[in-house]
């Protein structure tokens, strides 16, 4: 056992990344286990897991005007993960609830993930159902409509939803990073 004392300009966690590199503790996956273990770094995060779902009938679009304060205008149904629910069910769920109407087979297209105000990770995760069933229902949620592309860009959308879109609509896009300044499509 080496007891020691340094002063310098490091941060806590530099130092002991020097001191162990030169007892030849220099296996990454071991300074990271140790790192972890000390509580210097965390693998782990609050992620807020959230779906959202374009449906489409031939050229038609179903949006929903939401009524939310929050976050009012035209976007697609959707809603939150619920835990030990599959993403899978859970847009399947929160459409049936929206909508009224029962998606069959919703494809997962692409996510998208920014910082809420408590700076905690937010994910949607957004899909697209082509196969429906029921009658269409209203919820306290807002109206809903069937819309063209085109309609749908001409009217007031979501807060940031226009930079969404791309996901949906273009196969080579398959995530949103909204993040302060940072607004980027991957």
């Amino acid at each position: 056992v080496c007891c020691f004392f340094v002063q310098s300009n490091h941060t806590r966690k530099e130092l002991l990344f020097l001191m162990f590199s030169e007892i030849n503790l220099r296996n990454h996956s071991s300074l990271h286990k140790l790192f972890y273990g000390l509580g210097f770094m965390s693998k782990t995060e609050t992620v807020t897991l959230t779906n959202m779902c374009m449906i489409k009938n031939k050229n038609k679009i179903l949006v929903l005007n939401r009524t939310d304060p929050i976050w009012p205008g035209l976007t697609f149904p959707g809603g939150h993960v619920e835990a030990h629910e599959s993403f899978n069910d859970s847009v399947i769920r929160e459409v049936k609830e929206e909508t009224g109407l029962d998606i069959v087979h919703p494809k997962l297209v692409g996510v998208k993930q920014f910082y809420d105000h408590n700076q905690q990770r937010y994910l949607v995760f957004f899909y697209v159902a082509n196969e429906f069933s029921g009658t269409l229902k209203e919820s306290d949620e807002g109206t809903l409509q069937w819309m063209s592309k085109e309609e749908l860009s001409q009217n007031k959308l979501a807060y940031n939803f226009d930079h969404d879109l791309p996901v949906f609509f273009d196969s080579s896009i398959s995530e949103h990073m909204l993040d302060g300044k940072r607004d980027e499509l991957f």
